[in-house]
């Protein structure tokens, strides 16, 4: 090739990496550089012509799946990423419990096999779709992920509310920046919600890249704008959950002032805490934080925070106690105070609620 020909080629992919997927063709050329100094280093025998031609066949195959792809380009903002949880415990701990009561009768059912090991026992799924591991051995487990946010393609006017379940093979596996602008690639679910909302299936090649967006609204106008269904007042969250108890999918959004933060990581649980208290400072919440939202705890007491999650009870000490299994935590920045600078206020007044 003429000395110019692959500085062209490099140039082409850089243009249509940034026209069709939105990603800035300079990310092409860091690749690039990257590549041929990797393909430098592995054959240092070769001439520059032909580890160029080398590295750019690297560098073009890359992105060639991307290119190729029909998964649609979204631009927005992520407000709940769920802890991954295994789909299959329930089943295991039921075929366990079926096999112990009695062996006969869990075989003949098709809970399990004769050695006690879970069976699939699901003919079809709940969807109408044939179960093609009807009958057979259920893995150890099969995680997934749920995230929950806000989101526009680009031949949509507005952005909507979507959901998307993140398969085994991505579920805890990547970062998934929350309560940031961001761009990314998905394929709209073949079965669309009836309730106004968007589902998403995801793309092979899942990112989620932090961008700066023109024009979008921050995190506060989201939340009003798109969630205001399921704002609740810290003094209000028990009667919340109560009412909202049996639903699977119940979302809470709480702001409230922050009153302590603990980061270090319960030893039977992984969870961080944090308390938050109701304008009057009578009525507290816990705050479990998961392992994977562990990085957003960089304020401290007397910090106001929007948290997103799902609302449990329980009674210690025979003391109602509601809590919320947080799922996305953002620091309002008007209000936020450094985690190493806690008022004396605050100290003095704090309880342990263990």
């Amino acid at each position: 090739m003429p000395p110019n020909e692959i500085k062209t080629k490099v140039d082409e992919l850089a243009k249509a990496v940034e026209d069709k997927l939105g990603i800035s063709g300079q990310e092409v050329h860091d690749q690039w550089e990257q590549e041929l100094a990797l393909v430098a280093s592995l054959r240092d025998d070769m001439s520059k012509e032909d580890q160029e031609k080398r590295a750019f066949l690297r560098l073009r195959g890359l992105w060639k799946r991307e290119l190729r792809s029909p998964a649609l380009f979204y631009e927005g903002m992520i407000i709940r990423v769920a802890t991954p949880f295994d789909v299959l415990r329930s089943m295991h701990a039921t075929a366990a419990l079926m096999y112990e009561k009695d062996p006969q009768k869990a075989v003949a059912e098709g809970w399990t096999d004769e050695e006690g090991h879970a069976l699939d026992n699901r003919q079809k799924y709940s969807t109408g779709r044939v179960n093609e591991d009807y009958g057979k051995q259920l893995p150890a487990q099969r995680q997934i992920q749920n995230i929950t946010g806000i989101a526009k393609s680009q031949d949509m006017d507005v952005p909507l509310v979507f959901t998307m379940v993140l398969s085994e093979r991505l579920a805890g596996q990547i970062q998934i920046p929350i309560f940031q602008s961001v761009k990314f690639r998905a394929n709209p679910a073949k079965k669309q919600p009836t309730d106004g909302t968007m589902a998403l299936n995801e793309y092979a090649n899942l990112q989620f890249r932090p961008t700066e967006i023109e024009g979008f609204p921050g995190p506060e106008d989201i939340v009003q704008q798109f969630f205001s269904d399921n704002l609740v007042p810290v003094e209000d969250l028990a009667d919340w959950h109560k009412a909202n108890q049996n639903d699977p999918k119940r979302m809470a959004i709480v702001e409230g002032d922050i009153d302590d933060v603990d980061t270090r990581a319960n030893p039977s649980t992984g969870n961080s805490r944090i308390v938050m208290i109701d304008e009057s400072g009578d009525i507290e919440v816990t705050v479990w934080v998961p392992e994977h939202l562990r990085n957003t705890l960089d304020f401290g007491p007397s910090s106001r925070v929007i948290t997103v999650g799902r609302t449990a009870q329980n009674t210690y000490n025979n003391e109602e106690r509601t809590m919320l299994n947080g799922e996305g935590i953002y620091a309002i920045p008007k209000w936020k105070m450094p985690l190493e600078e806690t008022p004396e206020s605050v100290v003095s007044n704090a309880e342990d609620v263990n």
